[in-house]
């Protein structure tokens, strides 16, 4: 049975709900399928090495540009007035030009030190694309929970299939010519850049006068009805981020590039085609529960348990295949060298499984109201990671013994964190 017909099940979840979700899926897909399709080209005509230094700038930015808007672009689907959501991207996008430009300054005068806290000189030059990346990747997330506001699903999963073209051409052309980690990283870049334009078009073609109704009063206005966002989210965002970075940036640092490559390579296949339901479902079912906490809100929790069923039953055959004929599956798709990715993925993917079907559901805690919920367990995950890797390296574990303690430590914080998913979707008016 597959996912559309078991969500058709659940009452709640009408027809629109359902058409939504698959919707993004579908564009998700198509627009994951393509690196995924490309990889075996990449892992040929890109060293372990060119992909260790992609992951490091991709874990800076990720870190960075959680909280470029200070999370302000999670208030936009909340208001009931339109001209309040408006006002929203606004202030989000006018805090993501000050946080890019600080980030400028302080890479300006701080290179040196950086590389030597990161471990790798070779990242220093491309440390000042990490303004650029932040200020695309802020302005975009404002105007895609904008598009997810008003249900435009279609130009969200056109933005998404742009993004995978753009890039995969780049960094494919460049790996032909030889450029190493130049292409891989310029693909990233440009491919958020399409990927922006592309919302940006969608937005002037519906909302022609949408920058007419600029509105400094009601921006001010919704800066403080929604000041617990960037009060508790952006922190609490923050420490998340660090902590799902913490693992590539501790391989780099204590370990080699080599290894750091590997480790990315494996994690970023593992993530694809799980991602491809987790962003889908996770944005739309933001966008249902944020209406349903004005009018329903007991059966929220209702809906999330049958969702974490389906998402655990679907995962089991994809897990058991990935446990038992990873090695060979990685040696076979991206080239013999890459069996290693295999070997650390049959070990991952319990972590990373049970990570994707809590993390698909937690956005019950990007509610206003379960905000400050969302962020103690963020500020418990980071202390507890910290702690574990801390103990890797002061026992100096190998490699693999440290992806056994990093696996044994999400199992059981991503099963605490489902209790705190289901204690925010108790919310009663």
């Amino acid at each position: 049975m597959n996912i559309k017909s078991k969500l058709s099940k659940i009452k709640l979840f009408n027809s629109e709900f359902v058409r939504s979700t698959i919707t993004l899926m579908t564009g998700t897909a198509i627009a994951q399928a393509i690196p995924i399709a490309i990889s075996p080209i990449l892992t040929r005509i890109y060293t372990p090495e060119d992909f260790g230094i992609l992951a490091i700038f991709g874990s800076i930015l990720a870190i960075l540009s959680v909280v470029s808007s200070l999370r302000y672009e999670l208030a936009i689907v909340q208001p009931q007035k339109n001209e309040d959501a408006s006002s929203i991207v606004f202030l989000s996008s006018l805090i993501v030009f000050i946080i890019s430009i600080i980030i400028l300054i302080v890479i300006y005068f701080y290179n040196d030190q950086i590389q030597i806290i990161l471990g790798n000189k070779k990242i220093g030059n491309w440390l000042y694309l990490l303004p650029l990346s932040v200020l695309i990747t802020g302005l975009y997330q404002s105007l895609n929970y904008w598009h997810i506001r008003n249900k435009l699903y279609k130009n969200i999963a056109y933005s998404n299939i742009n993004k995978s073209l753009t890039s995969t051409t780049v960094q494919v052309t460049s790996g032909v010519f030889s450029l190493g980690s130049i292409g891989l990283i310029w693909g990233l870049v440009l491919g958020q850049f399409i990927k922006l334009i592309s919302l940006f078009r969608s937005l002037l073609k519906r909302e022609k006068k949408f920058f007419i109704n600029f509105d400094f009063d009601r921006i001010k206005k919704n800066a403080k009805v929604y000041k617990r966002i960037p009060q508790f989210s952006s922190i609490g965002a923050l420490t998340n981020q660090i902590s799902n970075q913490l693992p590539i940036l501790f391989i780099s640092r204590f370990y080699d590039l080599m290894t750091t490559g590997i480790f990315s390579l494996t994690i970023r296949v593992l993530s694809l085609p799980l991602s491809l339901v987790s962003k889908a479902l996770s944005e739309v079912l933001l966008q249902k529960v944020s209406q349903m906490h004005h009018i329903s809100p007991d059966k929220i929790k209702k809906i999330i348990l049958k969702l974490f069923l389906i998402l655990i039953s679907t995962l089991c055959p994809f897990v058991f295949l990935i446990w038992y004929f990873g090695e060979d599956l990685f040696a076979f798709a991206f080239g013999e060298p890459w069996r290693e990715a295999g070997k650390m993925a049959s070990i991952l993917i319990f972590a990373v499984a049970l990570r994707f079907a809590v993390s698909s559901l937690s956005t019950v805690l990007l509610l206003n109201h379960n905000i400050k919920l969302g962020v103690i367990w963020q500020v418990i995950y980071f202390i507890t990671i910290s702690v574990t890797f801390s103990y890797s390296y002061f026992k100096s574990f190998s490699i693999y013994a440290f992806i056994y303690a990093y696996v044994f430590h999400d199992i059981m914080l991503y099963l605490i964190y489902f209790l705190f998913v289901l204690k925010g979707s108790s919310y009663k008016k």
